[in-house]
């Protein structure tokens, strides 16, 4: 609140903040000015700060309104609209609203309304599909998309990639990345060795082997016509810590 001389004097320093803060307000909000007159010097030094920045081409800052009370507004036929102020070189104009009742402006100010035009169930299921990407470049290209492409997108969760160009990636290189060697050497090993006394071990004590079959440790790729090689996934070194350490640990293949 600005009242007192020193007030002003204050203000007079910190009016490059204000002015900052207001520019955060405007993509979305309008600012209401009440308690000060058209011509107050704290007031005027903002709005030619902000006018400077988003005015448009004719100096008009659609987002600003100056409240002033009239006494004799109720005896008008004809109420300012706008205000103009001049600056250095140009001048910027502001919506004005003249009044001798608040109330009705503070209770639109005030008002609630909710967003019938909102369909929730498309916004939650778009805030809810997340992919996780892979990728060399930066995507560069718009993509244009209607309400009904947005429908399809809630009624079927393989239609967003699609939409904006992505397969997922199934490629067991990315899912199963490490040889057993490498498993073993992020064990503290030298090779695959402690690897494998690990897995001998969990087939032992849970009677499961996963090198038995394709699954989130463990998987068979087919190299040429007839080799073939296993690749493990980082949740394997999570499961062998566990089960080195000695704590309980679950299989879920």
């Amino acid at each position: 609140m600005v009242l007192t001389e020193s007030d002003y004097q204050d203000f007079a320093y910190k009016k490059k903040y204000v002015s900052a803060k207001l520019l955060t307000y405007f993509a979305e909000h309008p600012v209401f000015i009440f308690g000060y007159g058209f011509n107050d010097p704290n007031v005027r030094s903002i709005i030619e700060d902000v006018g400077e920045l988003i005015a448009d081409a004719d100096g008009f800052i659609d987002n600003i309104f100056y409240v002033k009370w009239g006494d004799s507004v109720d005896t008008k036929s004809s109420f300012q609209d706008e205000h103009v102020i001049f600056s250095t070189g140009s001048q910027f104009r502001v919506r004005a609203i003249v009044t001798n009742d608040f109330d009705w402006l503070f209770s639109e100010l005030g008002a609630s309304q909710e967003l019938k035009s909102i369909n929730t169930k498309l916004v939650r299921s778009l805030a809810a599909r997340t992919y996780k990407l892979i990728r060399s470049d930066i995507p560069r290209g718009s993509i244009e998309v209607n309400y009904d492409a947005l429908e399809r997108v809630v009624d079927n969760e393989d239609e967003l990639p699609r939409l904006l160009g992505i397969v997922q990636a199934n490629n067991t290189n990315l899912t199963h990345p490490l040889t057993l060697t490498q498993v073993g050497q992020r064990l503290g090993g030298k090779g695959w060795h402690v690897a494998g006394k690990l897995l001998d071990r969990i087939k032992s004590e849970k009677g499961i082997d996963i090198r038995r079959s394709d699954n989130r440790y463990h998987c068979k790729i087919k190299i040429g016509r007839s080799a073939e090689t296993r690749k493990w996934s980082s949740s394997t070194i999570d499961l062998l810590r566990k089960v080195d350490s000695g704590e309980e640990y679950t299989i879920q293949l």
